[in-house]
């Protein structure tokens, strides 16, 4: 395969990195993302109490849907234009199961970086690959779409499913009203992979496996799309969130760290 422009550097670090074909350390992918809300394009922006400066936790940050095209000339709000995934070490694996290799989403604005960075996890084995997305901020409703999760052999027509929940505290963060006997969100996913097809991106074309899903949960569906490639990963992904909202990732560069 062809390596696209901007990728030059990923060729051989593989090799070097053991069973990770993917998501191995030092490596750094960049997405951009869209945002359609009732018809119109939006950003999400962060919101910062000056009292975070201090306190770096959730407390005094907020987030809000800002115009693609507003510009804020304060120190409070931020609109993010982009997302980082920045790939660190992985675990050992476990009696035959796949150690989990720690990842961290930066949120950047076209100035500098945002505040409140994203630690999350990945999972990649010759069986399956699963990608946590992107949770902070506006990107919180990302919890309550299909989990990034892609299980080998990636035939058309192939099939599975799988569940998660969380605690409702992320319902909270997303400004949805909900509450469980259980403090838990229950989601339900499944999975079809329905066919193959070239993704025009910035950083050239690429072959994707096209995989469809929803996830049925107790306050209503949501639905996304991935794009996925072996050497890439999710080169592009298109949700539609439990707000109705329209999110779209789509894979802009790969680094490697020297």
């Amino acid at each position: 395969m062809e390596i696209p422009a901007g990728m030059e550097d990923s060729a051989t670090f593989n090799e070097q990195n053991g069973e990770s074909r993917i998501y191995v350390r030092g490596r750094i992918f960049t997405y951009t993302y869209t945002l359609k809300r009732n018809g119109a394009m939006y950003h999400y922006a962060v919101v910062q109490d000056e009292r975070a400066l201090l306190d770096s936790s959730y407390k005094y940050v907020d987030w809000m849907y800002v115009p693609i095209d507003s510009v804020f000339n304060n120190d409070k709000i931020y609109p993010v234009n982009k997302v980082e995934l920045t790939v660190f070490d992985r675990e050992p694996d476990f009696n035959g199961n796949p150690g989990l290799t720690r990842i961290k989403y930066e949120y950047y604005n076209d100035e500098k970086r945002i505040f409140l960075g994203d630690g999350k996890s990945a999972i990649e084995s010759d069986k399956m690959i699963m990608l946590t997305p992107p949770g902070s901020h506006g990107f919180v409703f990302t919890t309550f779409n299909p989990i990034p999760i892609i299980k080998f052999p990636l035939n058309n027509g192939m099939s599975w499913k799988q569940y998660t929940s969380f605690t409702d505290i992320y319902c909270d963060r997303a400004k949805i009203k909900f509450e469980s006997a259980d403090g838990l969100f229950h989601v339900n996913q499944e999975y079809r992979v329905t066919g193959e097809l070239n993704i025009n991106t910035r950083i050239g074309i690429i072959v994707c496996k096209k995989i469809e899903a929803v996830a049925k949960t107790s306050l209503g569906d949501t639905f996304a799309t991935f794009y996925f490639n072996e050497q890439w990963g999710f080169v592009k992904t298109e949700y539609r969130n439990i707000d109705g909202s329209e999110l779209v990732f789509q894979l802009v560069a790969v680094k490697d760290r020297q």
